[in-house]
């Protein structure tokens, strides 16, 4: 799977309940597994504007980019607009040894609130 779809997959999993245009602020928020997909890979993330922390207490540095990138977004691809941010570090094997990305360094991340778009 590439390292987009993948870290689609995750996002989907943990991006919850916030609003379309904000879905991430910058107190953490704790986001639970929607997936399989993110359950098998990072289980439980704390997530806000500057990091995310998994649930092995490894840490990704996250840079906001574009608060509102328009786009298809989602599984249903109704979703106007995410949050773009560049991720600094690499967290390495999380859960049951697996990767965001593979072999692969993650250097972006989207996030969104999937609810909204009906899905």
């Amino acid at each position: 799977m590439n390292r987009w779809a993948l870290m689609t997959c995750i996002l989907m999993g943990i991006s919850g309940n916030p609003a379309v245009s904000q879905p991430l602020e910058e107190e953490p928020r704790a986001f639970n597994p929607y997936s399989e997909t993110a359950l098998a890979i990072t289980g439980p993330v704390i997530l806000s504007t500057s990091r995310m922390v998994f649930e092995t207490g490894q840490v990704l540095d996250l840079d906001l980019v574009d608060q509102a990138a328009s786009g298809d977004w989602g599984a249903s691809g109704n979703v106007p607009a995410a949050q773009v941010f560049r991720v600094s570090g690499d967290v390495g094997p999380l859960r049951q040894q697996n990767t965001l990305c593979g072999d692969q360094p993650v250097t972006y991340m989207a996030v969104w609130d999937e609810e909204s778009s009906g899905s």
